[in-house]
């Protein structure tokens, strides 16, 4: 941080996060509340301004983690499950839960009949089943990452969620 005063307030946010023992999904909570804190910094600190927009990119940059803030040292970060490793609950970097994969399931819609329209095209009458075909079943991907799903529909790749546990 290129600003002292912002450097301890955001020590001293991520202490006080610490307290409340949320597990390992402080970082997400931590990660709103300094973005929060460097955006309105200067609404309440007429007399210590920063440059907001610097400041967040200098927190994105240190991936949202205090590395080494007034003597603390983060122990979370972003998800890396291997095997054998403790499971949790996966979370977004909006701190949204993670409720599914977007996932890709070929199927093949069942037809009870078919006629031929005047233009050469079929007109198909469909039974109203999809026979799943889950052998062919895969998570899409983005540069070879797979792609997950918040609570709230939004799309987020593997390497940018946390895990709870």
């Amino acid at each position: 941080m290129n600003n002292e005063n912002l450097e301890a307030a955001l020590g001293d946010l991520c202490e006080a996060i610490r307290n409340v023992t949320l597990g390992s999904i402080e970082y997400v909570v931590m990660d709103a509340a300094a973005r929060e804190l460097i955006a309105n910094w200067n609404d309440h600190n007429a007399d210590d301004p920063i440059d907001e927009v610097a400041e967040l990119a200098n927190w994105a940059e240190a991936e949202g983690r205090p590395k080494q803030t007034r003597g603390l040292k983060s122990q979370l970060a972003p998800c890396s499950v291997q095997p054998g490793m403790a499971t949790g609950q996966l979370y977004a970097p909006n701190g949204k839960l993670i409720t599914a994969a977007k996932d890709w399931i070929p199927g093949n819609a069942l037809i009870m009949g078919a006629s031929r329209n005047a233009d050469g095209s079929l007109e198909i009458e469909w039974e109203g089943e999809t026979k799943i075909c889950w052998d062919g079943q895969h998570t899409e991907t983005d540069a070879g990452l797979r792609i997950f799903l918040d609570e709230d529909g939004n799309e987020w790749r593997e390497d940018q969620l946390f895990l709870a546990t």
